[in-house]
């Protein structure tokens, strides 16, 4: 594949992208303003975007008359299954709670020292704009990823049925279409 500087004003949205994503066009314009354009748009030898259709929407919001694009080297076949696979990859990706937490406090840490903001992770994450993450926003997020994660173990205790061991007498739960 080769990277190449192309005209926004030639670049062609593929005429059945299935993706709507309107709503993401607003942070992502942020995210490029602030961490810069990392994730390139990618188009086949047509100049017709393979992905990056937010991108493009967010690049045209910022007034960019060029870009740089990764021109796929796929068949028309493997463009249109590789369209919705990169899409859709997301939506079986979890985030570890924990995980997350913990890094939006580190991030908030380095904030709070150089008087900075991190609204772009803090959009994404949890939905907040300009104003800086407070100790209870974060105890509230934690006290929701814990009812989560109570309701989740509730749920899957539910659909168990208890059993216990004829020989040694230990009790555990097995889902039903396992018997």
């Amino acid at each position: 594949m080769e990277t190449i500087k192309k005209k926004i004003k030639d670049l062609i949205p593929y005429k059945n992208n299935a993706r709507l994503n309107d709503e993401t066009v607003e942070r992502l314009a942020k995210s490029i303003e602030d961490y810069g354009y990392v994730v390139p748009i990618v188009i086949d030898h047509k100049n017709v975007l393979v992905t990056g259709h937010a991108r493009l929407k967010a690049i045209k919001k910022l007034g960019w008359k060029n870009v740089e694009c990764v021109v796929s080297n796929l068949s028309e076949e493997e463009n249109k299954e590789y369209r919705i696979i990169d899409n859709k990859i997301q939506d079986i990706t979890e985030w570890n709670d924990d995980l997350l937490v913990t890094e939006l406090r580190g991030l908030q840490h380095i904030a709070s020292e150089f008087d900075l903001k991190v609204n772009t992770a803090l959009e994404t994450s949890y939905g907040m704009f300009d104003d800086a993450v407070t100790n209870a926003d974060i105890e509230k997020q934690e006290n929701k990823f814990e009812t989560g994660f109570v309701n989740r173990a509730n749920q899957a205790n539910d659909s168990l049925i208890q059993v216990s061991c004829e020989h040694c007498g230990a009790n555990f739960g097995i889902e039903a279409d396992k018997l």
